[in-house]
């Protein structure tokens, strides 16, 4: 994987389709309505996303310094939200809360965080063309 070559353009599209995948699949508990395992799912659709970002942060330290702030404080406030639902072993082991516990409000938040999260990441594309 790390001989691989990816282009630019397909990473951050990847990134900001996880991220809209987690905004609409993920939050509303849909995907996953049986075994209520929302939340960890979630966070990886989240982690996948931040990883391109990373790999991306040279070029855009360089290239767009205030959308990689942006990008990573929204990240961060995405974290936050999400450690209120952090358990030990959590609902099936899972290192969360299960997710129909999560009331509609907390889920909003959730929304709104992980949709000014997609509207970062969609300007990344335009930063690595």
């Amino acid at each position: 994987m790390r001989s691989a070559q990816y282009n630019p353009l397909e990473m951050t599209s990847g990134a900001t389709d996880l991220i809209n995948d987690a905004a609409t699949a993920k939050i509303s508990g849909e995907e996953e309505r049986y075994s209520n395992t929302d939340l960890p799912v979630f966070a990886a659709n989240v982690d996948g996303a931040m990883e391109v970002v990373s790999l991306l942060q040279p070029y855009l330290q360089h290239k767009a310094p205030s959308l990689l702030t942006q990008i990573n404080n929204r990240h961060a406030a995405i974290g936050q939200q999400l450690a209120k639902y952090q358990a030990s072993p959590g609902y099936d082991d899972t290192g969360y809360v299960e997710y129909s516990t999560v009331l509609d409000q907390q889920r909003r938040q959730l929304s709104a965080s992980v949709n000014a999260l997609a509207e970062s990441l969609s300007q990344l594309s335009v930063n690595v063309s």
